[in-house]
């Protein structure tokens, strides 16, 4: 590979790096649809709760409830701010089955071109 060609690579790499240093050090936790797309399947409840900045605002116990268990899981969280909501499932171990919601306001620049460059979901 010529000089040059390792040069712009390498030029490229720095740039892309830039952004996404950039990306991890302007997050901030709280109720955002970029904090709610970054919840996975697996996650602690601790670690859903420093993403999203706080404990739930409301909690639904199911274990309870018929069918519960054949659902998988047993419990609900859901969190609301400024006009923004998630609900996340959790299995009876404790860990994230799935979340929905956000906020629905557009997301920043950097946020369009990471989803663009296709570096999120």
């Amino acid at each position: 590979m010529s000089r040059r060609a390792l040069l712009w690579l390498a030029g490229v790499t720095l740039v892309a790096l830039a952004l996404l240093l950039t990306d991890r050090l302007l997050w901030q936790p709280g109720l955002t649809e970029e904090n709610v797309r970054r919840i996975r399947p697996g996650m602690t409840l601790a670690e859903v709760e420093t993403l999203l900045g706080g404990p739930a605002t409301w909690e639904l116990d199911m274990r309870d409830e018929q069918g519960a268990a054949a659902l998988g899981y047993r419990w609900l969280r859901h969190w609301e701010a400024e006009g923004a909501v998630v609900d996340v499932e959790f299995f009876a171990d404790g860990r994230v089955m799935a979340a929905g919601g956000g906020r629905r306001t557009p997301p920043g620049p950097l946020a369009r071109l990471c989803t663009w460059l296709g570096f999120r979901s």
